[in-house]
């Protein structure tokens, strides 16, 4: 789709040389995702499914904010602040650690398409909403920490 578009595309998947002139890239999987993260202003995660979306949480450590799919189980445990409904979104919603998106289903769903089009443009270009997610990820990211798990083990451990 991005092709589609007119957007200059690089993926891993095919023989491209790498460089610095192009619109997007589809990294594929990676050891090291921070070395991207450093040079991102924003993380999109279009997923369509998840278990836990560890990527999230290293986007989130390594300073970048998150418009993520409200996707099953994963981007809105970590990015919303409480889970009031088991309904995926249908319109974008400014959830306190991030922006959580309807999911597109398919290449066909122009609408949903379009939402998230005009959504990551006024981001991309709204610095205050960028500084304030990069703020708020910086206090969730404590609860990812071993020390928090550790401490929640114990606590569980001695209510038996």
């Amino acid at each position: 789709y991005a092709s589609e578009i007119g957007l200059k595309v690089y993926s891993t998947w095919s023989n491209q040389v790498g460089g610095s002139d192009y619109d997007i890239y589809f990294m594929g999987f990676s050891n090291n995702p921070f070395k991207y993260f450093s040079r991102s202003k924003w993380f999109v995660f279009p997923s369509l499914w998840e278990g836990l979306p560890l990527v999230l949480v290293e986007a989130m450590a390594s300073g970048v904010p998150i418009i993520s799919a409200d996707c099953p189980t994963g981007p809105a445990d970590i990015l919303a602040e409480s889970i009031e409904s088991l309904d995926f979104i249908k319109t974008p919603v400014n959830a306190k650690y991030g922006v959580l998106m309807p999911m597109i289903p398919d290449l066909n769903s122009d609408e949903i398409i379009g939402i998230w089009s005009e959504k990551i443009e006024a981001l991309y270009k709204d610095e205050g909403a960028r500084e304030k997610y990069i703020q708020a990820q910086q206090e969730r990211l404590h609860q990812f920490s071993t020390d928090f798990a550790i401490t929640k083990w114990i606590m569980i451990l001695q209510g038996l």
